[in-house]
């Protein structure tokens, strides 16, 4: 009447959710800053024959700011998900928990 007896390892799953934050949550707002520095760029930095550039670089940054934003959103809602799930899961395992 035993089953399989498993041991989910809840301390790395939170380590999980903190390698998100720190390796895709921080690089990505990184390359936010980055992207911030190239942005201040006035239309004078085009030429004439840029003109078309010059148009649609703004809404281009616009939309690169955008999709980061909500990619840096995203990876830190995975990550909270993930210390949520471990701490869920530490909860459960000592509620479960007898000594013979």
């Amino acid at each position: 009447m035993g089953g399989v007896l498993r041991s989910i390892d809840h301390g790395r799953i939170a380590d999980h959710g903190k390698e998100i934050r720190r390796e895709v949550a921080t690089k990505l707002e990184k390359a936010g800053e980055t992207l911030n520095k190239v942005y201040n760029l006035d239309g004078g930095a085009f030429s004439i024959t840029g003109t078309a550039c010059g148009v649609a670089y703004p809404g281009a940054l616009q939309f690169a700011f955008n999709t980061l934003r909500t990619h840096i959103r995203q990876a830190n809602g995975f990550a909270d998900k993930l210390d949520a799930t471990a701490k869920n899961w530490q909860l459960c395992e000592e509620k479960n928990t007898f000594e013979v």
